[in-house]
């Protein structure tokens, strides 16, 4: 990953005494583009910019790439990709972030023994579509008649779901192919009028009654448990979907509410 560092913040790190973020992100892997000796105008090879100045965060976000500004003097930035007040919280794993999310590369969320779980990304779409003509959409929201649609969908979705909130859901992909064999992952819903978080999973026919779902379900379950916060975790089945609800019963979930759509909960 390239970053490309401003003019002002080019001569206070390089002065810079004890910690060193440079240092610790190239250690990291990032090669450092240094304002005095880098020019660019647009078009070359994908870059994450960082600076102080609004003005130069206006200039390389028209040329397309991806900025984290750093606030300084007391005066607000605005649109910029992130905005961070200290300088140590510019670390590898925050620029990775905007880098991946300008570029649309997924973010891996977590792997199990036969699974990767990521984020989904426009690509996928066709994969996904295939999942669904192959029966599996039965108590799905159907997806839109054009495959552009849905990748448009996805687009957004990459950007600004998990831009914003930093989870929903993913794509599990077989690690023996890298095939896409179905999706979980984590939403804010609604129950009685109160905000909960969901879990949601689907996996293709073709790759059933193999524990991929449980598997994958499971993950993500200890991964809610580890980051969202959360006390409870909620999901819901159409109460003729029985596989759904014999999934959600040997994931540990209680059900709390019977009717059309079965309420589950689980303690994280």
């Amino acid at each position: 990953m390239d970053l490309w560092i401003g003019e002002d913040l080019e001569e206070k790190w390089r002065k810079k005494k004890g910690k060193n973020w440079i240092r610790d992100l190239k250690e990291a892997g990032c090669r450092i583009l240094w304002y005095t000796s880098y020019r660019f105008d647009g078009g070359e090879n994908p870059l994450l910019c960082i600076t102080d100045s609004a003005q130069e965060m206006r200039r390389v976000k028209d040329m397309g790439y991806p900025c984290i500004c750093l606030e300084t003097g007391g005066y607000r930035i605005y649109g910029a990709d992130l905005v961070v007040e200290n300088v140590e919280d510019i670390d590898f794993e925050l620029c990775k972030g905007v880098y991946n999310r300008h570029y649309q590369i997924p973010s891996v969320i977590l792997e199990t023994e036969r699974l990767i779980v990521r984020e989904t990304v426009p690509e996928d779409a066709e994969q996904l579509y295939q999942l669904y003509e192959e029966g599996n959409g039965t108590y799905l929201e159907p997806l839109p008649g054009k495959l552009q649609e849905e990748q448009r969908i996805l687009s957004f979705y990459f950007q600004h779901i998990y831009g914003f909130y930093g989870y929903g859901m993913w794509s599990v992909i077989q690690k023996e192919d890298k095939r896409m064999v179905g999706r979980v992952g984590l939403e804010n819903g609604e129950m009685d009028g109160k905000g909960i978080l969901e879990l949601g999973y689907l996996i293709g026919k073709a790759w059933q009654r193999r524990g991929y779902a449980f598997e994958a379900a499971k993950a993500v379950i200890q991964y809610a448990k580890e980051n969202m916060g959360e006390e409870w975790l909620y999901l819901k089945a159409h109460r003729e979907n029985i596989p759904s609800i014999h999934l959600a019963r040997k994931l540990g979930f209680d059900m709390i509410k019977e009717e059309t759509l079965c309420w589950f909960r689980k303690r994280l």
